[in-house]
């Protein structure tokens, strides 16, 4: 009990998923919400880069020009390259 009583003055985000309702700790539903959490983020992640090409595009078009290649672009935020 005195572990649990350490963790609930820590009042960032990870701890206050780690207790359910009844201030006890639930690590199966902390973990089950930090993946969902992740799966958010990526899903964000690709959301960003699939408005980015779509803008390139646009642009394109609208100066009467396509696309012959591939985009090669890196993510600032993630590091993350997208071909």
């Amino acid at each position: 009990m005195k572990n649990n009583k350490k963790a609930k003055q820590n009042t960032g985000k990870d701890s206050d998923i780690f207790f359910n309702a009844s201030h006890c700790a639930d690590p199966t539903a902390y973990e089950a919400i930090k993946k969902v959490d992740a799966e958010l983020d990526v899903s964000e992640e690709s959301w960003r880069f699939h408005e980015l090409l779509d803008a390139i595009h646009n642009i394109c078009a609208l100066g009467d020009f396509e696309l012959q290649g591939r985009i090669t672009v890196k993510d600032k935020r993630t590091g993350k390259i997208w071909r």
